[in-house]
């Protein structure tokens, strides 16, 4: 009906929906119900900034366009802050990379003019 390629728009509808499907995985594996609110505090922290690193993956874009080694970093970075039995130190210190590539993409991005 659209006159769409049915991959293009499967593939989209993938990246759009990709919490739908790590949020029920993040249920199953944290205490989501029953925990403290510093827990329940760091499991959403965590969980936001990775699907903001694993969306920065796929549509390999991070607050600007992004070359290949800075997606593969943060595709990594996405799946170890997901990741259940991952160190908490390792956690924050995945957070601090992600602020600095966060800051370099804006950097980049004013420096050619597109943000103000």
């Amino acid at each position: 009906i659209a006159g769409a390629s049915p991959f293009k728009s499967g593939l989209a509808a993938w990246k759009f929906a990709k919490g739908l499907y790590l949020i029920p995985v993040v249920m199953a594996f944290y205490p989501l119900i029953g925990g403290n609110a510093l827990e329940l505090f760091q499991i959403s922290l965590f969980t936001l900034a990775s699907l903001y690193c694993l969306a920065a993956s796929l549509n390999s874009y991070l607050e600007g366009p992004i070359k290949l080694p800075v997606r593969i970093l943060i595709t990594f970075i996405g799946l170890y802050m997901i990741w259940p039995s991952s160190l908490l130190l390792l956690k924050l210190l995945a957070l601090i990379i992600l602020a600095i590539l966060i800051y370099i993409s804006r950097r980049d991005q004013k420096l050619k003019g597109y943000l103000r």
